[in-house]
């Protein structure tokens, strides 16, 4: 949550930065000021030592040299976590795990392999037909 002229508001987007050596779980947030309509920018860092939480933020030219300084050590964004959210509910999503079964199709074994979630939501990942060897 930043807060400028006196007003919170919520960042727009989120990079989640490489690690680099003697800093972890970096983000850089950038927001828009809802009143001046300034570009906000806060760079926020855990240094690995002691688990120190180092932040550090600026307004208009300063918010544009860290966002010039960070933009090459992005790993993903927010936005990136938006679109890859899957419109379907009944699909499975977080935590997944595979099922696989055989069935018989007109005589024909095939092997389905399914991701399923804890939620009970299942999606056929593909069909793949079992060739028996004669013994």
């Amino acid at each position: 949550m930043f807060n400028h002229c006196s007003q919170n508001f919520k960042p727009f987007e989120t990079w989640f930065l490489f690690n680099i050596k003697g800093f972890h779980d970096r983000k850089l947030l950038m927001g828009r000021c809802p009143i001046c309509k300034c570009f906000y920018v806060e760079l926020v860092e855990t240094r690995v030592t002691d688990g120190k939480i180092f932040s550090d933020g600026g307004i208009k030219e300063k918010a544009t040299k860290l966002v010039e300084l960070c933009k090459n050590q992005v790993d993903y964004s927010s936005l990136d976590l938006k679109v890859a959210k899957m419109p379907n509910k009944k699909m499975p999503r977080g935590f997944r795990y595979g099922v696989n079964t055989i069935v018989n199709v007109k005589g024909e074994k095939k092997l389905r392999q399914r991701a399923v979630d804890f939620f009970g939501n299942r999606e056929l990942i593909r069909e793949v037909p079992l060739k028996t060897a004669l013994v």
